[in-house]
């Protein structure tokens, strides 16, 4: 059995997409509970995160904000993965945050999601 692929889209077929891998399903998943606002869903506001909410921080107390964020997002929605690593790059001349996140899927592997955000574009692209 294949898993859907996120964001749904369907196929030359009319088919829905498939995931390609089980890394990537769950890099899906990772992605749409870091990159989805919170307050964003109707049905269900509290889904989600916040780290690019860390832009309008001080330049110090950013990795702490987006550490605890990313954490808690990660035992919320996603408590089958353990988060092995958060770093953050502030870069105060572009005003510009990059978050690498490690983290371990059920089966053992460990996988890494890179946001990056820029304060005049609000919210985060992931790579």
């Amino acid at each position: 059995m294949k898993d859907i692929a996120f964001p749904l889209m369907t196929n030359s077929l009319g088919n829905f997409d498939t995931a390609a891998n089980y890394s990537q399903m769950w890099k899906q998943r990772v992605q749409s509970v870091l990159c989805t606002p919170r307050g964003s869903r109707v049905m269900r506001p509290e889904f989600g995160s916040q780290p690019q909410a860390a832009m309008f921080e001080n330049y110090d107390d950013a990795e702490t904000v987006v550490k605890g964020m990313v954490g808690s997002a990660f035992a919320t929605w996603l408590p089958e993965l353990q988060v092995q690593s958060i770093t953050t790059i502030v870069n105060r001349d572009e005003a510009s945050l990059v978050v690498d996140v490690w983290y371990v899927l059920p089966n053992g592997v460990v996988d890494t999601l890179t946001m990056s955000a820029n304060a005049s574009l609000y919210g985060f692209g992931v790579s």
